[in-house]
């Protein structure tokens, strides 16, 4: 099999130089580069520099038997070597396309009529319909970079409406915990003034009478503690 005809099949073989790629071959190719091998093609069949990255591709390339551009571009329609049945410049595509479409109709029904009355003159019906298609074709991909930018619009507009949201609902998390934080604060001030009074109280009275407000401040603290508890929860289900 030919490398034209290798090039072109539907399940190509690898090129026949992946075989130098050995792993003595690539040291030697090390070697090279850092300059510590003065004769590192010896015992190769092909110079050892060609194991390098050959240099980016310009123009034209083949892959699977089909030409490519490394230029991404839209190839106008003599460049393609296909008749332009609109013309050229700024036109209007809708109206183009609306005569296209009925022009497609047309030569359809026209083929319909040769294959009943003359079968053997279809080609050439054939042959204008393949036109007029891929004409079609070619209005259409002109759409290509408006609908690309039309894409990347709303997705940048679905993204904005996302991160709006999520900007609101920290924001109101973030204002359900400062008034957690707050009240939870003024909470503890008022049990520390409670205590600092009672602990004044206590050097004044004896032991039986300071044992209620005793049991009264613990009471207090332990509504605090709840109320830390219950602040904690509340940034975990923040979270």
């Amino acid at each position: 099999m030919t490398e034209q005809a290798k090039a072109g099949s539907a399940w190509p073989e690898p090129p026949t130089f992946y075989q130098r790629y050995t792993t003595e071959n690539l040291e030697q190719a090390k070697l090279l580069k850092h300059g510590r091998s003065s004769s590192p093609d010896v015992g190769l069949d092909f110079p050892i520099e060609l194991l390098e990255p050959p240099p980016p591709i310009e123009g034209s390339y083949v892959v699977f038997d089909q030409h490519w551009q490394t230029e991404d571009k839209l190839l106008s329609l003599e460049e393609m070597n296909v008749k332009q049945l609109y013309p050229t410049g700024k036109i209007d595509r809708v109206y183009e396309l609306k005569k296209l479409l009925r022009s497609l109709m047309a030569q359809f029904l026209s083929l319909l009529d040769i294959l009943v009355q003359e079968p053997d003159k279809f080609g050439g019906r054939i042959e204008d319909i393949s036109n007029i298609l891929i004409n079609i074709h070619h209005i259409l991909n002109e759409y290509r970079p408006h609908q690309a930018r039309e894409t990347l619009r709303l997705m940048m507009e679905t993204q904005l409406k996302k991160k709006t949201l999520a900007t609101a609902e920290l924001k109101r998390f973030a204002l359900i915990l400062a008034e957690g934080i707050l009240q939870a604060l003024k909470t503890e001030v008022k049990v520390e003034s409670e205590s600092d009074t009672l602990q004044e109280a206590i050097e004044d009275i004896s032991m039986d009478e300071a044992t209620p407000a005793i049991e009264n401040l613990s009471t207090e603290h332990h509504q605090v503690s709840y109320m830390s508890k219950k602040l904690l929860e509340l940034v975990d289900s923040i979270q």
